[in-house]
């Protein structure tokens, strides 16, 4: 049966923690001849993934860090389903698309269930309007079961739809926003 074992690193430069900790965990599974054999390059490419993988932000920054992925994917282009999106005009982050995301993450988590319809029968244009923006177009993704930023961003650009409207050009502002692992993403344009 498969086991996770959590680490809480209070500072950026505890990596080498993370190090120990895979080690540890990686010793369970190889003899020691075995791991004294690989020790280098399991050294290595640990050392190469600390360094390569950039740590998930604290709460408050979630919603800049998951624009600058959409923004960078939109920037380089991609291939949603069969069709390919050219590069897009980067998004701007906006305070109230991100309330509007955050009202529909809490509804879905308090109420447990996922859609685009919110509990009391609202969709996103009527939640948009009810935080104060005064969308001429507007979209949504949702998502729930993703620990990170990172994932759920990569699980988006994996579904043709919903990697369509984050690479769709009818949008220049963005909003987003968790609740334990209920996702939501916003997209507008006034």
């Amino acid at each position: 049966m498969p086991r996770t074992t959590g680490l809480i690193l209070r500072k950026p430069d505890d990596k080498g923690a993370v190090l120990l900790l895979f080690l540890r965990q990686i010793s369970r599974h190889f003899p020691m001849p075995v791991l004294f054999s690989y020790r280098p390059w399991l050294l290595l490419l640990t050392l190469f993934w600390l360094g390569a993988v950039p740590a998930e932000p604290p709460a408050a920054d979630e919603e800049a860090y998951m624009l600058r992925m959409v923004n960078y994917i939109r920037s380089r282009g991609c291939r949603c389903g069969d069709t390919f999106y050219p590069p897009a005009p980067l998004l701007r982050l906006h305070d109230q698309l991100t309330l509007t995301a955050r009202v529909h993450a809490r509804d879905m988590a308090t109420h447990e269930f996922m859609g685009h319809e919110g509990s009391d029968g609202s969709r996103v244009g009527i939640r948009a309007r009810r935080s104060g923006y005064p969308w001429r177009q507007i979209g949504e993704n949702v998502a729930w079961g993703y620990p990170t930023v990172k994932e759920v961003v990569l699980g988006w650009r994996h579904s043709p739809g919903h990697c369509q409207t984050m690479m769709s050009r009818k949008y220049n502002e963005f909003g987003a926003a968790r609740q334990g692992t209920y996702w939501v993403q916003v997209f507008g344009r006034r």
